[in-house]
């Protein structure tokens, strides 16, 4: 085994929890034999030296190899210092005290490993590729080509991107696009690997394959997004090139301005050192992992699982929140909106019996949402013949003697089907708000009988989220995949700020991206695949934590576990007392460091009583931080 690895070895074991823990028993032993006849080099605080001090000196020497100056430097020459006066007792309590604030702090920060099985799962392992001869033969994707042919089944996902060539189907583009509703597809219409075939069988021509498809271009821009994280970089390390100089400085005229006014040379270096150790950033680097470890505990008792203290300190600086549609703002399901008979001999509960039953055998996702409407208001089914699906335009049936056909205004306009003028005025309208419209017709020649319209509908705390979302200052846009309609529609019923509608991954990147540039911090909330990179580009991510899926949780820095979206204000609440919390941790830990110099320097202190007295600081940030939950702003959770 190589020296190398063997040191690797030691370093993990002294960064280890454990190690940490024995360093503070060690140390507690130490205090209790601190006013024995006991020799310094006997003394237990040793082992804490070593324990926690030696990852700090090594911490402060691959530092300075770099030529940064961090707080480590400070706590290395406090600590040498100390040792070099026979004070052990103290440098022990600076190294524990100090590996117990890297331990939490990386408790704290520490993200879960993200992966992209997810992704990569969406692309199946073999393809239908068809022979100059027309029949059918498995490959894996990894060997199709642009202008190749390929047949997909009911229930199959794209191996590749294409034009479709033959047939019809309807094909769910959620994970890419984020829309809510399968969308139909015609010849010469594009398609997109990764995508699954809901309904009907047909032939496509390759257009990209490999690397080249717009599933691998998602999966490109989600890993660029996590080779580009922005960390926030710890506040005492940020200040110690101010603050190693500055304690330096103090030390050394205290120790010359002792020795001026005639203290003998021992007693003016003593209290040099104490400065030293008065001045170690003990309660500066508690300050911030404690705040968050209390507000991560006060998270997870409401349902959000925050991943990172990085990203609480960053959402306290959100002014802007970007909403996916589909999922989040919307319960991500059809439900029927509008059943609207053409004359008033025919109730809306009858032509929806109607329509469902027409429906009953098709496995189009609308049938089935017509077909749940029905059974919620318990409505009878007739009995119907002669049922033929005619993929991309709708269904032909006999029920009770009369010819029926339901489906797409398309395919009733290709028919010149006349509409009454009330079902035309109705079907102009939901087609503008976005909704998916159907069209039944009985007899022949067929005459309208009625109209029917579907949509994702907003969920119903969405309102009174938004509403406390402006309160707090917030500015709202909303981003997805769907049609101008359908996304104007949902933003102008909730009063969102802005939004943005055909939005493809990278446009939500794009977007997101701007917005940081605009030095506008932003965070996203998402549900979606196609969300990871937009969750990963926000200053912060939050993913609805129930429906999203595991790449999508693993992309996002924040998960509302029960996709309660009234936790969002919350959220924010949290994050800001959070943030006030450390910055009266960070100004009370200075103000006692301050007293504690003066009294160091007034020769009141000495390196031992230094080090507890510097302490009070460390105790009263802990003590802060434990009672975070009781300010006034997170009192009532909702």
């Amino acid at each position: 085994m190589s020296r190398n690895h063997l040191l690797n070895q030691l370093w993990e074991a002294l960064e280890n929890p454990r190690a940490t823990l024995l360093s503070g028993l060690c140390l507690a032993a130490a205090f209790a034999l601190l006013y024995t006849p006991l020799l310094p080099w006997l003394s237990p605080a040793w082992a804490s030296v070593l324990l926690s001090g030696a990852p700090i000196f090594r911490s402060a020497y691959l530092a300075l190899g770099k030529g940064r100056i961090t707080s480590a430097l400070l706590i290395s020459v406090a600590m040498a210092a100390s040792l070099a006066l026979g004070e052990v007792f103290a440098a022990g309590e600076i190294a524990f005290i100090m590996a117990l604030g890297e331990l939490l702090e990386a408790r704290t920060v520490a993200r879960a490993r993200r992966n992209l099985g997810d992704l990569l799962a969406l692309q199946p392992p073999l393809a239908r590729r068809l022979t100059a001869s027309g029949a059918e033969e498995l490959v894996p994707p990894e060997a199709l080509h642009p202008g190749d042919c390929l047949r997909v089944h009911p229930g199959e996902r794209l191996p590749a991107d294409g034009t479709l060539l033959e047939g019809h189907a309807a094909i769910d583009q959620a994970p890419l696009t984020g829309e809510s509703l399968p969308v139909d597809k015609a010849p010469g219409d594009p398609l997109f690997c990764g995508t699954l075939n809901t309904f009907g069988a047909f032939t496509f021509r390759v257009t990209s394959a490999g690397k080249g498809t717009q599933l691998h271009r998602l999966i490109t821009l989600l890993r660029e997004a996590e080779n580009h994280p922005a960390p926030i970089q710890r506040l005492a390390d940020r200040w110690a090139s101010r603050l190693v100089p500055l304690a330096m400085l103090l030390a050394l005229f205290g120790s010359l301005g002792c020795l001026l006014l005639g203290h003998a040379p021992l007693e003016a270096i003593r209290r040099g050192v104490t400065v030293l150790v008065v001045f170690c950033p003990c309660a500066l680097v508690l300050a911030t992992p404690t705040a968050i470890v209390a507000a991560i505990g006060l998270a997870a008792r409401h349902g959000l699982l925050i991943r990172s203290g990085a990203a609480l300190e960053a959402l306290a600086s959100v002014r802007d929140l970007a909403f996916d549609k589909t999922g989040t703002l919307t319960a991500g399901r059809l439900t029927l909106t509008d059943c609207l008979p053409a004359s008033p001999s025919l109730t809306p509960d009858a032509l929806l019996a109607r329509a469902a039953s027409l429906e009953a055998p098709s496995e189009h996702p609308l049938a089935k949402a017509l077909l749940a409407a029905a059974e919620a208001r318990s409505l009878p089914r007739t009995p119907i013949v002669n049922f033929q699906a005619l993929p991309g335009r709708g269904l032909l049936a006999t029920c009770e003697g009369l010819p029926y056909r339901c489906g797409s205004p398309r395919w009733f306009a290709e028919e010149s089907i006349p509409l009454p003028p009330t079902i035309a005025q109705a079907l102009e309208r939901c087609q503008h708000e976005g909704k998916a419209t159907l069209l039944v017709a009985e007899g022949e020649p067929p005459r309208v009988c009625g109209l029917l319209a579907l949509a994702d509908t907003p969920r119903p705390d969405a309102p009174a989220l938004l509403a406390a979302l402006k309160d707090r200052g917030l500015r709202t846009h909303l981003l997805s995949g769907d049609s101008e309609p359908a996304v104007a529609t949902l933003a102008n019923t909730l009063g969102l700020d802005h939004f943005q509608a055909a939005c493809r991954p990278e446009d939500k990147v794009t977007y997101l991206a701007h917005l940081r540039a605009q030095n506008r911090p932003v965070a996203m909330v998402g549900d979606g695949l196609n969300d990871a990179p937009a969750l990963k580009t926000a200053t912060v991510g939050i993913a609805m934590g129930a429906s999203a899926t595991d790449l999508t949780r693993a992309a996002a820095d924040i998960a509302l576990m029960h996709d309660r979206l009234n936790r969002l204000p919350y959220l924010l609440d949290l994050a800001r007392v959070t943030t006030s919390t450390i910055r009266l941790n960070l100004t009370a830990a200075l103000v006692i460091n301050f007293i504690a110099i003066v009294l160091s320097l007034a020769g009141l202190l000495t390196p031992v009583t230094g080090a507890l007295v510097h302490n009070l600081g460390s105790l009263l940030v802990i003590l802060n931080a434990a009672c975070l939950g009781t300010r006034r702003a997170l009192r009532h959770a909702p």
